[in-house]
């Protein structure tokens, strides 16, 4: 998983100015995660941006908490092919388009599958 956050770049680089004298603000502004042994599919923030959720190949939601960004905080298995959409309801709660062709309703943390 890797963030790129433009709301920290600074306003030389949105106008396209020099890129060169920019490259510290970029590269302050990106993270990375650990590698994950899954393909992450999806994304979407819940909990009012405090978790990251990415649906993944092997049917697994994979979340982090913001701003940790080493190895997943939580796993959510139940899914029995790869989720390839994630779509927020509200902060607690997201659909998840799954490869089977079902929709289900998933709650986050606590982690339930409602339907």
């Amino acid at each position: 998983l890797s963030i790129f956050d433009i709301r920290k770049i600074s306003n030389a680089y949105k106008k396209g100015r020099d890129l060169t004298s920019t490259t510290t603000t970029v590269t302050e502004s990106a993270k990375r995660s650990d590698d994950q042994e899954d393909e992450l599919l999806s994304i979407c923030t819940m909990k009012r941006g405090k978790k990251v959720v990415c649906g993944t190949q092997d049917g697994v939601l994979a979340i982090w908490s913001w701003g940790t960004w080493g190895d997943i905080s939580d796993r959510f298995p139940g899914h029995p092919h790869s989720i390839d959409a994630l779509l927020k309801v509200d902060e607690d709660t997201m659909l998840t388009g799954c490869s089977d062709g079902l929709v289900r309703v998933v709650q986050i943390q606590p982690d339930k599958l409602l339907g």
